[in-house]
């Protein structure tokens, strides 16, 4: 049974289009083929943790962060998240626990 990664094509869907890039060029900017994007795209493929690394390289905004955080863990994909983004997750548990919400890790 294949894994589905659909939040995480949706996500990178939106990402591109509002960057307003296709395809053939975000691939070459995150080093894989426009075939490996596509099917990451349409959710078939699961994202590896360097190419996790060259999206977030992609200055990224803390919302972006944040959602791609969440969809990682939610569909539970096989990485460890890169290091530098544990500033960010301390940052919004720190912002959380002041205004008393829970974190929704």
């Amino acid at each position: 049974m294949s894994k589905n990664f659909k939040r995480f094509g949706e996500f990178l869907r939106s990402f591109r289009q509002i960057r307003g890039l296709r395809q053939k060029e975000l691939a070459k900017v995150l080093g894989c083929s426009p075939s490996v994007l596509c099917h990451l795209e349409k959710g078939r493929r699961e994202p590896s943790r360097q190419f996790l690394e060259r999206l977030l390289e992609m200055k990224l905004t803390f919302k972006q962060i944040d959602t791609l955080t969440k969809i990682v863990w939610e569909e539970r994909i096989r990485i460890t998240l890169p290091t530098c983004l544990d500033p960010v997750l301390r940052g919004r548990d720190a912002v959380n626990a002041y205004l008393g919400r829970a974190s929704q890790d």
